[in-house]
């Protein structure tokens, strides 16, 4: 089963058929059926009722453990964010993904990231820096270049959105093959 987290305030208010009715352009909530059809079980995580404001899901997430027979054998990373701003209205807006124990992840990881990012919280030139933290020997790197999106390149918090880079806008396909065969690669590893 392939848990999706959607970013930003994670909140995708699931209805009563448990589909989403927000976030609809978000990557893993647009990859959801093409994820199914490849023959992965998919499961979405709300936002928790108390936390489904605009605030986001701050630390909430980072502090969730996993461990035994229910851990994840693999982890995807698209478009993670890297830059935090300190002094921000929200003091949620100076979390990065360093702010986790990544050294602690010990399951193959496939961070993914558009060259053309142009979200301030998620520069592609900082996604190395997350393979290098993990470890090369969990973590893999893959940099999507070009695509519909890279014609029209929003700026500031406009280019945090799905249909841009950040999202990979328009290469669906290539983010669903290269997931796909990652997950089918990590589950033959016998992991």
């Amino acid at each position: 089963m392939i848990v999706l987290l959607a970013g930003g305030g994670g909140n995708i208010n699931l209805d009563g058929e448990g589909c989403p009715t927000n976030l609809s352009g978000n990557t893993l909530i647009r990859l959801r059926d093409a994820l199914r059809a490849w023959g992965f079980a998919t499961a979405m995580v709300d936002a928790p009722a108390d936390m489904a404001g605009g605030d986001g899901l701050a630390g909430f997430r980072a502090d969730a453990r996993i461990e035994g027979a229910a851990a994840p054998v693999a982890a995807i990373l698209l478009s993670t964010i890297t830059q935090g701003f300190e002094g921000g209205r929200k003091p949620w807006v100076a979390q990065t993904v360093f702010d986790t124990p990544l050294r602690e992840i010990d399951v193959p990881t496939l961070v993914m990231a558009h060259a053309l990012d142009g979200c301030p919280s998620t520069p592609s030139a900082r996604a190395q820096r997350v393979v290098d933290r993990i470890g090369d020997d969990h973590a893999r790197l893959v940099v999507v270049e070009g695509g519909p999106a890279a014609g029209n390149l929003p700026q500031g918090l406009k280019a945090c959105v799905g249909s841009a880079p950040h999202g990979f806008g328009g290469q669906d396909d290539i983010v669903l093959e290269t997931m796909a065969a990652f997950l089918t690669d990590a589950l033959a590893a016998g992991r």
